[in-house]
């Protein structure tokens, strides 16, 4: 029997999902029907005009295809912007706000329906998104940033449900638009994050496995090992399983993410030492503990005989690279619980991450989550430097006295 050929394309899709749908039919069917009709209406003239064309209507969510990434998110905009301004007047049993997910990639082209693994991603990500919110795929952003008069909001790396590889997403939000990120609009609909989402996360080092066959070597792995646990225990903010736990594992079969689950650990880091001709190899790996996911990795080369070089500049490094993966790894994190579940140090992931992105919303929205936290805990000191650091920078930038007056207050 002859493979059947598939026509393929490339496209933009679209995924529209209505919010409270279920909500608004079980206050009166007719009327939530009737107002999704209306929305669906508006989507789609305004998705056509755009040069797109809709292939899916189900239950409560549509699909839409693009040739163009760039007409697709401004599309998306359009029709927020607008069923944004519908709702605001619109009585509770009609107010049906939509988010939206928008992938580009290879599609299957079957009559007038798509299918494929980059049209279930883009309905994967519209789950990610707020109400009236678009979040895109780094592969749409990648075609459209710096072509559109658009803010784009860097929501990190999500496992999506049954995907393979994880998707990095971002927020499309017009300029001056209170993006995802801002607390008060965080929606509702999210369901609270589970007990191992609001623990405060903890790293095991693994004592570094000597692969060269030289067992006067040993002493080099656990050596960096322990450097790496010492480093890392200054950082008030993060746990550090104890060396003499980990140690327990050195001649385990368990993979180092099982070893992670059994010490309480979200975050593991493992190593190994090889030789190749006259040259020494440190390999080190730091993963999540719930998925085996790798989130980091590097290799340290030198000649066999700078072992000590070796220790002295993977110790050092390995120390300052670590401590900051797993901050951005832990502010990526904090997108997908919501707002009123963060604990005090997740608020101040999620101002950390604000203030790398140097903007002034982002810098504003900073503050926000740090007078969050201490409001929770005016006496931690973690809590005291991230405000004295935020009033620091703002006195630096503005020039105005009174931020360098907060800054002595904090600190």
């Amino acid at each position: 029997m002859a493979e059947r050929q598939f026509r393929r394309q490339f496209a933009t899709i679209l995924s529209i999902d209505a919010v409270g749908f279920s909500q608004l039919m079980g206050m009166n069917d007719e009327e939530a029907l009737d107002a999704f009709r209306e929305r669906a209406g508006l989507i789609t003239r305004e998705c056509e005009n755009a040069g797109g064309r809709m292939f899916g209507i189900a239950g409560d969510s549509l699909m839409a295809e693009f040739g163009n990434p760039v007409d697709a998110v401004r599309a998306a905009l359009a029709f927020q912007q607008a069923l944004e301004a519908l709702n605001a007047k619109a009585p509770d049993t009609r107010r049906m706000p939509f988010r939206v997910g928008i992938n580009t990639g290879d599609v299957i082209v079957e009559d007038d329906r798509l299918f494929g693994h980059d049209v279930n991603i883009a309905a994967r990500l519209q789950e990610k998104a707020q109400p009236h919110g678009v979040v895109v795929s780094a592969t749409t952003w990648q075609h459209v940033n710096g072509r559109l008069a658009v803010d784009f909001l860097e929501l990190g790396t999500f496992s999506l449900k049954n995907m393979r590889e994880p998707v990095r997403a971002y927020q499309a939000r017009r300029p001056g638009e209170a993006g995802q990120s801002d607390p008060a609009s965080q929606p509702t609909q999210v369901a609270p994050a589970g007990a191992s989402a609001a623990q405060q996360p903890s790293v095991a080092i693994l004592p570094f496995a000597n692969q060269t066959g030289d067992r006067d070597l040993d002493y080099l792995g656990d050596a960096i090992a322990e450097d790496i646990i010492l480093g890392l225990s200054n950082m008030r903010w993060l746990p550090v399983i104890s060396g003499a736990s980990s140690r327990q594992f050195v001649d385990g079969e368990l993979v180092p993410s099982a070893v992670g689950r059994s010490l309480g650990a979200r975050y593991v880091v493992s190593g190994r030492l090889t030789r190749a001709a006259d040259m020494l190899r440190l390999a080190v790996t730091m993963e999540e503990s719930t998925n085996g996911r790798v989130i980091w990795s590097r290799r340290f080369d030198r000649p066999e005989s700078q072992a000590r070089e070796l220790h002295d500049a993977a110790g050092v490094e390995l120390v300052a690279i670590l401590g900051g993966e797993v901050d951005r790894a832990e502010q990526a994190r904090t997108f997908q619980i919501p707002w009123e579940d963060l604990q005090t140090w997740q608020l101040l992931a999620r101002g950390r991450f604000h203030m790398s992105r140097r903007t002034s919303a982002d810098t504003t929205l900073a503050l926000d989550f740090f007078n969050r936290a201490y409001a929770r805990d005016p006496n931690s000191s973690t809590v005291l430097s991230e405000l004295a650091w935020w009033h620091f920078w703002q006195g630096f930038v503005s020039l105005e006295p009174h931020h360098f007056g907060k800054t002595i207050e904090f600190a």
